[in-house]
């Protein structure tokens, strides 16, 4: 904590959280620091949180208060950030003030949650997402979202580049998944479809600003078609995306335009009270806005401009293949970074796209402290997930799968690469002893914690839980007690093959000569090695984890595995039938007197 960084590799289970930040804490609060608290998944958020209670309880000297996102917060249910509109917003500060909210708040607990602001907020008739930033300036720790640190439209003002951040320590949870996040805050898009959606909305007024607006949409999406055809067309063989010069000219000269109608629109809407949340013109203003700031940031090589097509026309698209020069801005800036993550290999490939500075980073590696008795591995080499091989591995995939679920006495969790490939698996499942659940594509967080919430209360264990490698059930999440027996991981889930993929590919290859593994196998292998550490979470645990693909045994995937799962022999000796190495263990196991109980 010495203004240096440390990057921190720590299998699941083993408490990363409270021994990042009970140091911390002490020595934040004994130095007039800050601690922010950064997590991808609201589940993550939901355990820092429980962390903080227990500290709390210890300690009563300092506040935290967890972030939720503006969305959730907005107690008029329209997101209408307009005093007219919105009684929470109407004369804001003098009531929020006047009620003496934020003080009685502080006053009232050391731990700030987001439904205890919304409803005191609420009774204050002032807004709860408003409310909860004025919060975070006087508490000493907050938890909240990467997007509050990092992304460039929503990040917390503490965060802004003019902002002095050498009073504020960062503890990131899962920071592996914030090269990917990075990309995203960077690689913003703009579709004909989404400039047609508001043309066709924009065009049912009769003013003239609707005639404006609706030239204006109509115009854009012409402009985004015309460029993706014409690039389609010089780039043979290509069916779907390719790189490509966009339209910068063009685009500018459009903006104007909308600068100058959007107000006028704006005007109208207040005139004849006409605002609503979900405004496809104001929208696509905005997603203008963002495509052109974008522009402006993507030079050099760490960019590529591309275009796309499908059935609802085109897309032009700026990635951002390596986000390190925004990420190292805030990083570097702030007192001292804990990064934290189960999968941090290799650490040069994180320490560098993440932007960290070298001179000030170091590393830890942290061994299972777990009994390897208490643990089986298993890869079933007699499967392949190779794309081409995949439908004829269908059947034995699936037949595999069930016998290793049947034997399992408890509830199984199985993970692919995709949702198709789920459902093709699913599709040729037979059990007689497990009930399958599957999870939905666009499934919500009520569904997520009504699956969960089933695992626990499932008789004698008889679920198999068929999710997405990287998803909810994945990362991020505890199953505590004998919630969770075995888990069953089908291929080494590598992104799927897309134009962007490639186009990191070749970034990895010039940058580091390791284009294929870090563009391919570290993200696929990462979720791997996540997937399985939802299983081992204390001494006391005990389970299978199949892996199921004959990849598991060669390089660069072999390599990518954790050292302590091998066994003195090498990798060739955990092959073998998933269904009979489940048998085996847990036949053994029951003999075996259990070393403790789950920590929840």
């Amino acid at each position: 904590l010495q203004g240096d960084h440390l990057l921190v590799e720590a299998p699941t289970g083993i408490g990363k959280t409270v021994a990042a930040l009970l140091p911390a804490l002490r020595y934040a609060l004994a130095s007039d620091k800050k601690i922010f608290v950064l997590t991808a998944k609201t589940l993550q958020q939901e355990m820092a949180t429980h962390v903080l209670e227990l500290l709390t309880k210890s300690e009563s000297s300092f506040h935290s208060l967890r972030l939720r996102a503006k969305a959730k917060m907005c107690a008029n249910d329209q997101l209408l950030c307009h005093e007219e509109y919105c009684r929470f917003a109407k004369d804001y500060y003098s009531k929020l003030h006047g009620s003496g909210l934020v003080p009685e708040l502080l006053a009232s607990n050391g731990l700030l949650l987001p439904d205890q602001i919304f409803e005191s907020a609420g009774q204050a008739e002032v807004c709860p997402f408003e409310v909860s930033l004025e919060l975070t300036g006087k508490v000493q720790v907050v938890v909240c979202d990467y997007n509050y640190a990092f992304d460039p439209y929503v990040g917390l003002s503490e965060f802004h580049p003019e902002n002095d951040l050498s009073n504020v320590i960062l503890i990131v949870d899962e920071i592996h998944n914030l090269v990917g996040r990075g990309r995203d805050y960077y690689s913003p898009s703009i579709s004909s479809r989404q400039a047609r959606e508001a043309l066709e909305f924009i065009r049912k007024g009769s003013e003239a600003v609707h005639r404006a607006a609706s030239k204006l949409c109509g115009d854009l999406a012409d402009l985004i078609d015309r460029t993706v055809e014409v690039a389609m067309e010089e780039v043979p063989g290509s069916t779907r995306a390719t790189e490509a010069q966009l339209p910068e000219a063009e685009l500018w000269s459009l903006r104007p335009a909308f600068d100058e109608t959007f107000i006028d629109y704006l005007e109208h809407r207040k005139e004849t009270s006409s605002f609503r949340p979900d405004d496809p013109f104001v929208d696509l203003y905005f997603t203008q806005l963002r495509f052109l700031d974008g522009l402006l940031r993507s030079t050099g090589e760490a960019f590529s401009h591309c275009v796309e097509t499908s059935p609802q026309g085109g897309t032009l698209k700026i990635l951002c293949k390596d986000p390190s020069a925004f990420l190292g801005q805030v990083l570097n800036r702030t007192h001292s970074v804990i990064g934290l993550s189960a999968t941090l290999s290799p650490t040069e490939f994180y320490r560098d796209l993440l932007g960290f500075d070298p001179e000030r980073t170091a590393n830890l590696s942290v061994p299972s402290p777990f009994p390897p008795e208490n643990r089986r591995l298993v890869i079933d080499d007699s499967v392949a997930t190779l794309w081409r091989k995949r439908p004829e591995n269908y059947p034995r995939i699936a037949a595999n799968l069930a016998e290793f679920a049947e034997k399992v006495p408890g509830n199984c969790l199985a993970l692919f690469p995709s949702y198709q490939f789920l459902n093709e698996v699913s599709q040729r499942l037979t059990l007689k002893n497990k009930r399958v659940v599957i999870q939905r594509s666009a499934g919500t967080d009520r569904e997520r914690d009504e699956i969960l919430e089933g695992l626990r209360s499932a008789l004698a264990g008889d679920v198999l839980l068929l999710a997405v490698a990287g998803g909810v059930f994945a990362e991020g999440v505890d199953y505590p007690g004998d919630m969770l027996k075995a888990v069953a991981i089908v291929g080494p889930c590598l992104p799927a093959v897309s134009l962007e993929q490639e186009l990191l590919k070749r970034y990895y290859d010039e940058r580091f000569e390791r284009g294929f593994e870090y563009a391919f196998v570290v993200p696929g292998m990462t979720r791997v090695v996540q997937a399985a550490g939802r299983l081992i979470r204390s001494a006391g645990d005990t389970g299978v984890i199949a892996l199921l693909d004959e990849r598991f045994l060669v390089a660069p995937y072999r390599n990518h595995l954790p050292g302590d799962w091998l066994p003195e022999e090498g990798l060739e000796g955990l092959t073998g039938e998933p269904g009979q190495a489940a048998k085996e263990f847990f036949s053994s196991a029951a003999a075996r007197p259990r070393a403790g109980s789950r920590k929840t």
